[in-house]
């Protein structure tokens, strides 16, 4: 008995397989697959197909995940608490828009994380608050002289065309014309 239920267990385990290597076959032809891919395929038909885990088995699975407090240590007398001064001495205010933003993409990207770095592009800003009020004052003033200067121009010009008129310009223009059309004919008939 127990030899007769090993042949079953056998044939059903060989009619299993064929049925895989058939399966696998017909799939791999299905998907026009080259030689290689097809013997891959039909190599791997008795492994079984990989199903996503339960949370159960996630869990089990799940690496133990600890926390550990930073090693504190104390700060040493040698470095300074509070704001850097050598920053403010070492730093040059950028010229032009360029180099500014050349600037602040090395400090946001290379330093921003250090507290050096946070503290010139602080520098930095400030610096060109500075300026451009500078800057808007000086284009204040400049809008005082040039405007009065602009309305005296302008009235000197209104002045002028109310002096002469316009009939009287061109009539000077027609004589001038006149006269230069006698020199031309004086001349030719020389």
């Amino acid at each position: 008995m127990d030899a007769l239920q090993e042949k079953m267990s056998g044939a059903l385990i060989a009619d299993q397989r064929k049925e895989q290597l058939n399966d696998a076959k017909l799939r791999a032809v299905k998907q026009r697959s080259d030689y290689d891919e097809f013997c891959r395929i039909v190599a791997g038909a008795h492994l079984k197909p990989v199903k996503p885990c339960s949370r159960e088995s996630a869990q089990i699975s799940k690496p133990f995940e600890y926390f550990v407090m930073p090693k504190y240590e104390q700060p040493s007398e040698s470095t300074p608490i509070g704001p850097m001064p050598a920053a403010a001495s070492q730093f040059v205010a950028p010229a032009d828009i360029a180099e500014l933003a050349r600037a602040c993409t090395e400090c946001t990207v290379g330093r921003a994380s250090t507290t050096q770095g946070r503290q010139e592009l602080e520098l930095a800003c400030t610096v060109l608050e500075d300026k451009i009020a500078a800057l808007q004052a000086e284009l204040q003033l400049t809008q005082q002289r040039v405007f009065p200067l602009h309305e005296q121009l302008r009235a000197l010009s209104a002045q002028q065309e109310d002096s002469k008129p316009r009939a009287q310009c061109e009539l000077t223009l027609a004589e001038q014309q006149h006269e230069l059309r006698v020199a031309a004919e004086a001349l030719s008939a020389r």
